[in-house]
């Protein structure tokens, strides 16, 4: 179970890479005719769809195991990119995100849960926020190294063959995919198919019970919400239209993603220090805050100096996963639920980008771009202070009822 470990840090390396088209979507998109309104349709769909597949994915995770859960999801990840690489139409390109979403809705909990029940069984599992870092730190450089030959790509062919990269990394991804060993123990098998529909209404529904009963991971899918739509926000909506305003070269879009990978593969790997260091709840401030100066910086400044403030998102985007996704591992106490409630944290989370993806297509499309930038800054005000003061008072209200 020791090698599971390592093989999922060297998954994580080439399905990172399998993600070099995403600093060039925009300007692929826009090549084959799509307006910033259609591409903003786009991301919208992937996001919707993706409520779709989330939840059922969690379950069937937990019924048939994680390691199969992940090889599908490999396997749609490649048949996402050949259709892309074949869209001239919106409705093209939104069959393309159909593929995307099953494929990151196959994957999104399934490879915390993965690695929390390797862990598990090595019973390891308090260093999971250690180890997760890590991963997602080894995730972030396959993004840093794929954003440069990316931009190498661009620079001596076109952006479509960043595409032809993409996929050949995600195929790498399923070859490591397929040498994992499961590390869910107790699978469920059902005989019948009205047997199998029932198991897993059941099993959704003790899942969202767990959920319910316990007040912190409400609040950390809130919160887990809020970083989500704002580091989603620049990377998917913003970050390449400022590019675009600030005239930068083609070039420049790959070099400018990895330098903020490169610096929130920095952030990840020391995540669980830092928060040793400075304590969980100045580290939850700490995410928004940097959001918010990120957002306002790139939206009032109209010149190069937006770009330093780009690269403050490596604060919120290094953080996030190890330490959101640590919190609540830690909540939950049945293995066997958990690829289904971080599923369901999943779901929550790109629901809030999805609706928030349309608005800010609709506001590229009509206003200016700093409009988007300081609504996105007010966002991150707003929502960090709710979450923060809320966090505050479930702590008080909890050490309360655990004195009396």
């Amino acid at each position: 179970m020791q090698k599971n470990v390592k093989k999922y840090y060297l998954f994580q390396f080439f399905y990172a890479m399998s993600f070099a088209f995403v600093p060039f979507y925009v300007l692929f998109m826009r090549d084959r005719g799509l307006s910033f309104a259609e591409i903003g349709i786009c991301a919208s769909a992937y996001y919707f769809l993706f409520l779709v597949f989330e939840l059922p994915t969690g379950v069937i995770a937990d019924k048939i195991g994680r390691k199969k859960t992940i090889i599908l999801g490999t396997i749609t990840k490649m048949l996402a990119i050949t259709i892309s690489l074949f869209s001239f139409s919106l409705f093209t390109f939104v069959l393309a995100e159909l593929f995307y979403s099953l494929s990151r809705a196959l994957q999104s909990g399934v490879g915390s849960a993965f690695l929390y029940d390797s862990l598990l069984q090595l019973k390891d599992e308090h260093r999971y926020k250690k180890v997760q870092g890590v991963a997602q730190a080894i995730h972030l450089a396959g993004n840093t190294l794929s954003g440069l030959l990316g931009g190498l790509i661009t620079f001596f062919l076109n952006v479509q063959h960043v595409y032809v990269m993409a996929w050949i990394m995600a195929f790498f991804s399923f070859l490591v995919s397929i040498s994992l060993k499961e590390s869910l123990v107790k699978l469920e098998i059902t005989s019948t198919i009205t047997e199998t529909i029932k198991s897993y209404g059941l099993h959704t529904l003790n899942s969202l019970r767990d959920i319910a009963k316990n007040k912190l991971i409400i609040w950390a899918i809130f919160y887990s919400t809020l970083i989500f739509v704002l580091i989603r926000a620049n990377l998917i909506s913003l970050q390449q239209p400022l590019l675009i305003f600030l005239a930068m070269p083609v070039f420049w879009f790959g070099i400018m993603d990895s330098v903020v990978s490169f610096g929130s593969a920095i952030f990840s790997y020391f995540a669980d220090n830092l928060e040793q260091k400075i304590g969980f709840k100045k580290i939850f401030i700490l995410m928004p805050t940097a959001c918010f100066f990120s957002f306002l910086g790139m939206g009032f400044f109209h010149s190069k100096i937006a770009l330093l403030f780009l690269f403050m998102q490596m604060i919120a985007v290094g953080l996030y996963t190890a330490i959101v996704r640590g919190f609540i591992q830690k909540e939950i106490k049945d293995s066997t639920r958990r690829a289904t409630i971080l599923s369901t944290e999943s779901l929550i989370t790109r629901g809030g980008f999805a609706l928030y993806a349309l608005l800010l297509g609709f506001i590229l499309e009509k206003f200016e771009l700093s409009s988007a930038m300081y609504l996105t800054s007010g966002l991150a005000l707003v929502g960090g202070l709710i979450s923060i003061i809320s966090l505050e008072f479930l702590l008080k209200s909890s050490l309360k009822a655990n004195t009396t």
